[in-house]
């Protein structure tokens, strides 16, 4: 049985804009607080597993003692506290005695998390309200690079008319057609600058090969100028158009073609 081996050459193609494009309009500091916020939600679950299976021990205790319904009582209110993430206030818990004491501390360490939680939250939305603003004026600051609008034009004429109509009417409040319109663009971005998107500007296209001692990354820049050559070419259905057009004339010589209609000259 015949082993696959991995080829000696590659071809490489660059993406016709450059990838620093998208990280520019990357919200870099409300990631950051949403990941802190994560790492604590991470942590609230394990304290509250952790104050849960302490209850469970003294509930057992205290049956089996002297039942002091005050105190299941008051454990009963810390359970549903932490399963609605609020704040717990636990005054009647005996901290001085064993087991109870660390009750105290784990909750103590619980409603501390609750607080890191909130403040975090807050500063994400500080920082995302912050970044909003600045990703949107740089994307703006895109939008008027010719490449790019000749780009968006050759893949969506209409889209491009409408970026042209985005610009021209910059408005303070973003409303919902503006989120859904910056979403598209944003798409459009990805396709131009992390793609090999042939429906634009792409390239070089060279060849490679892998050298496994080599650390440093291979980098490419664009030569001077930019554009050197232009090459147009018709698109099947316009091909198609043409091909139907011709056989409508009187006396054309016959063609035929994918999904037209045998031409009789006549």
């Amino acid at each position: 049985m015949s082993k696959w081996r991995i080829m000696p050459y590659v071809i490489v193609r660059r993406a016709g804009f450059p990838i620093n494009w998208l990280e520019s309009l990357r919200f870099t500091e409300t990631l950051a607080c949403v990941k802190n916020v994560l790492e604590i939600e991470k942590r609230l679950d394990e304290q509250r597993l952790a104050i849960v299976r302490l209850i469970e021990h003294l509930v057992v205790r205290e049956k089996n003692g002297q039942d002091r319904r005050h105190l299941l009582s008051t454990m009963s209110k810390i359970r549903k506290g932490l399963a609605k993430r609020k704040t717990l206030q636990c005054p009647a818990i005996p901290v001085e005695e064993e087991g109870y004491d660390q009750l105290g501390r784990e909750v103590a360490a619980w409603n501390d998390l609750l607080q890191q939680a909130a403040e975090q939250q807050r500063a994400g939305r500080e920082c995302a309200e912050s970044e909003m603003k600045e990703k949107r004026a740089r994307l703006r600051q895109l939008l008027h690079s010719p490449r790019l609008r000749e780009a968006l034009w050759s893949m969506n004429p209409r889209f491009d008319e409408a970026v042209t109509r985005y610009l021209e009417n910059p408005r303070g409040e973003r409303t919902s057609d503006d989120k859904r319109f910056e979403r598209r663009l944003i798409t459009y971005l990805q396709r131009l600058c992390a793609k090999n998107e042939t429906n634009s500007f792409f390239g070089p296209i060279d060849y490679a090969k892998p050298n496994p001692e080599q650390q440093a990354p291979v980098v490419y820049e664009w030569a001077v100028p930019f554009v050197r050559e232009r090459r147009v070419f018709c698109s099947y259905w316009a091909a198609e158009t043409l091909l139907e057009k011709i056989c409508s004339e009187p006396g054309a010589t016959p063609f035929y073609g994918r999904g037209v209609t045998r031409c009789t000259a006549a």
